[in-house]
């Protein structure tokens, strides 16, 4: 099927998955194309990713997520926390590869948030609502097919 949800309103979508899920408990293979990566992180038992007609990666969607080794940990600072000196610190530490704020919460994109949070409870940075989190398929598609999408920026 090519692109199979696409014009569903919110009802057909959710019975078009349950018919699927239930031809999947029935041992059927179903084999779709699609843009809606959440839609095939959530029902696919295994992706494969082209790009430029050639295949760049394939598995599970979680196999697919761990080829990006890239994690982020987003959290809210206490109020006495001055940003842009953590930020430049936070900057600093191993595995980050780079920190944005807005407002008073930060995002650190990091190769080991282990490592960042770690350093954070070491600091004593006084946080609130601490996530960590890997990439979506989205994000993983995007960093797979990087450079073979041939689109140009001017």
């Amino acid at each position: 099927m090519d692109e199979p949800t696409v014009a569903m309103d919110v009802e057909a979508r959710r019975g078009f998955w349950d018919v699927v899920s239930r031809l999947r408990e029935r041992s059927k293979t179903i084999v779709f194309a699609t843009h809606y990566l959440n839609e095939a992180d959530e029902m696919a038992d295994e992706i494969v990713v082209l790009a430029q007609g050639k295949k760049v990666a394939s598995g599970s969607p979680q196999d697919i997520k761990s080829l990006v080794h890239r994690r982020f940990v987003r959290f809210k600072l206490d109020e006495d926390d001055v940003v842009d000196d953590l930020v430049a610190e936070i900057s600093t530490w191993p595995s980050v590869l780079e920190v944005t704020t807005r407002d008073k919460e930060l995002t650190v994109v990091a190769t080991d948030s282990d490592l960042v949070v770690r350093q954070l409870f070491l600091r004593s940075v006084n946080f609130v609502g601490l996530e960590v989190k890997g990439v979506d398929l989205e994000e993983a598609f995007f960093t797979l097919t990087e450079g073979h999408m041939g689109v140009e920026v001017a």
